[in-house]
């Protein structure tokens, strides 16, 4: 526990004294280092407390704290452009809490034990309350495409040192086809923000990031999540041209992704035989990465799809009993938890590997069609304020986390990104930097009427 004690007394410096003593920015580095399990060097573990207190818990308490501490600026909230979709998450949290307690499924606490990560997504309102001026925002930028790049920088450096992280670091580790290491980093979608920053800082001309774009886009690469990386493909496009590209600029901005991929793929080539294995031809590496992942799409077979399935039959058959309500945030040590304990995967009832499963079993079909058109109003809000801002870095943030969001749409049919803190985390806190700076760009305009 003497860790837990040590980061809890840093906690209540960053946030008691603020920008008086020490940098409010830290808020954002506050709440990804516990997230990211201390870069890799921590075992959550060594810091939680059985059916009580875990890496979700600590990120709350921050939440908490730095909302209360700034508590006299709730305005800013309530006058927030992204005030509605930020409120109807909190109604879902409502939803999904009191809905078992009401019908006798599960106690109070273990509903809001099980919808911790859900919670992660007001990080937004602890970013948007307690930060203060640019420079606060600017470095919180630059924590989340940061700890993008270091898990980038880290899937590669795995390939050439897989068996002396696995040994140093906490992060579970595995081969992936016989001879890539394959990471599991929590929070690693802040991988999308650091290629979509890339992307379009170069797209628009604002600089060259070409370093950045091809260390981040191998780094999508080696995470072996194929659903991703084909989603990012379609969304980086897509807001290029919803931000009045036009389709004569957006193709011509797109052969930059396309010569992008195909020097990871080459680099990838280059790497296997560097390491004694035998050359693989680009193509035989795109079929691996790309090619494989549009057959399994197109034909619902094979690989991660059909393993997917085969654990989802039970579940599938709980859902039909309550298609349209949903069970709510189910602990698996509730009443209804140990009911149904043999059809449950670690803690909750959930299922983060089918997002078209796991939203409609806490909300039901109507509350995943809500949320659905909850982030597609996100997107709209983030085009409106990309538009109308004469910032061209604001117009980049806006479309970077625009480009996750339809990224995580696109693979519900795999991942559960808006249920689960490593989508959650990323998302609420971008979103609270996005509002922040809209707020400081507006007042910066008036003060200059």
């Amino acid at each position: 526990m003497s860790l837990f004690v040590l980061v809890f007394v840093m906690a209540i410096l960053v946030l008691g004294f603020g920008s008086a003593i020490i940098w409010r920015g830290n808020l954002v580095l506050l709440m990804l280092l516990p997230a990211s399990e201390f870069l890799g060097f921590v075992d959550p573990m060594k810091i939680a407390v059985r059916g009580m207190f875990d890496i979700h818990a600590l990120i709350l308490l921050i939440i908490i704290g730095s909302v209360a501490l700034s508590i006299f600026r709730i305005k800013d909230f309530f006058l927030a452009e992204l005030f509605r979709p930020i409120f109807l998450f909190f109604l879902f949290w409502l939803y999904g809490v009191f809905n078992p307690l009401l019908s006798g499924n599960s106690s109070l606490f273990y509903s809001i034990k099980s919808s911790k990560e859900f919670l992660t997504v007001f990080s937004f309102v602890a970013i948007l309350l307690f930060l203060r001026t640019k420079k606060d925002v600017d470095f919180g930028w630059k924590c989340l495409i940061g700890l993008g790049l270091y898990y980038s920088v880290l899937e590669i450096s795995g390939q050439f040192i897989g068996p002396l992280l696995k040994e140093k670091m906490s992060y579970h580790m595995r081969v992936e086809e016989g001879f890539f290491w394959k990471i599991y980093a929590p929070l690693w979608p802040v991988i999308l923000l650091a290629l979509f920053s890339s992307y379009y800082n170069s797209a628009l001309k604002l600089s060259r990031p070409f370093v950045k774009l091809s260390v981040s886009a191998v780094g999508l690469l080696l995470t072996f999540f194929r659903s991703y990386l084909l989603a990012a493909l379609v969304a980086l496009p897509v807001v290029l041209f919803i931000n009045g590209q036009g389709l004569v600029r957006t193709f011509s901005r797109a052969t930059l992704l396309f010569f992008s991929i195909c020097f990871c793929l080459l680099l990838i080539g280059a790497v296997t035989f560097s390491m004694g294995g035998k050359f693989a031809s680009v193509d035989r590496i795109a079929d691996k990465f790309f090619v494989s992942a549009v057959k399994e799409l197109a034909t619902q077979t094979g690989g991660a799809l059909k393993g997917r399935e085969n654990v989802t039959v039970a579940k599938r058959k709980l859902l039909r009993e309550e298609s349209i309500a949903g069970y709510g945030f189910i602990d698996k040590d509730s009443k209804f938890g140990k009911k149904i304990s043999k059809i449950i995967r670690g803690d909750n009832l959930g299922f983060i590997d089918m997002g078209v499963l796991d939203v409609p079993i806490k909300f039901g079909y109507v509350g995943f069609c809500l949320l659905l058109l909850n982030v597609i109003y996100i997107i709209y809000l983030l085009r409106k304020m990309a538009l109308s801002s004469e910032s061209d870095e604001f117009k980049v943030r806006c479309m970077s986390v625009a480009a996750m969001i339809i990224t995580f749409i696109l693979v519900l049919p795999v991942h559960a990104p808006f249920t689960y803190s490593y989508g959650l985390l990323p998302l609420g806190i971008s979103l609270g930097l996005i509002e922040k700076e809209r707020i400081l760009l507006a007042e910066e305009s008036q003060a200059a009427l």
